[in-house]
């Protein structure tokens, strides 16, 4: 589903420049969120643990990607972009996936290889529906390059 962001057309400067600092101050809270509790690889978490509503981000990545012309900086607004999908809904309070953090390097290898696929196993409805999101996302960044290189130097 596309963001849920009002037209940008017609605004006045003010409300412009009022709308762009609001996506950033969203941008700046999604990336200490990650900073600090960022899914690991392979998990998906629940979109609720996200500190503003996913759509939200979603809108506010996604003006300020279109805003920006520093390719550093359009990479990392991308890159949370993208990561997005690694929140879903109805997870719940537990990220699923492999926890290798959680995992007893002490425990034999037969018991390490079990727990790893047995939390693979687990996880891969939400793991699919992660991959069905991250295909969307990426046709949508797409097409936002399109549009953005489009535009008249």
């Amino acid at each position: 589903m596309p963001p849920t962001n009002p037209p940008l057309v017609g605004l006045s400067g003010h409300d412009f420049r009022r709308r762009l600092e609001e996506a950033r101050g969203a941008v700046d809270d999604y990336a200490r969120f990650l900073e600090r509790a960022g899914p690991m690889p392979g998990q998906v978490v629940d979109s609720a643990v996200l500190p503003l509503a996913k759509n939200e981000i979603r809108a506010a990545l996604l003006l300020c990607l279109s805003c920006s012309l520093e390719p550093e900086l359009q990479e990392h607004l991308e890159a949370g972009y993208l990561l997005l999908s690694a929140f879903q809904p109805g997870v719940g309070p537990l990220p699923v996936g492999e926890a290798f953090a959680g995992l007893d390097l002490e425990a034999p290898p037969e018991s390490i290889s079990a727990q790893l696929a047995e939390d693979y196993r687990g996880a891969e409805p939400w793991r699919q529906q992660a991959r069905d999101e991250l295909q969307q996302l990426r046709r949508e960044l797409d097409q936002i390059r399109s549009a953005i290189n489009s535009y008249p130097a």
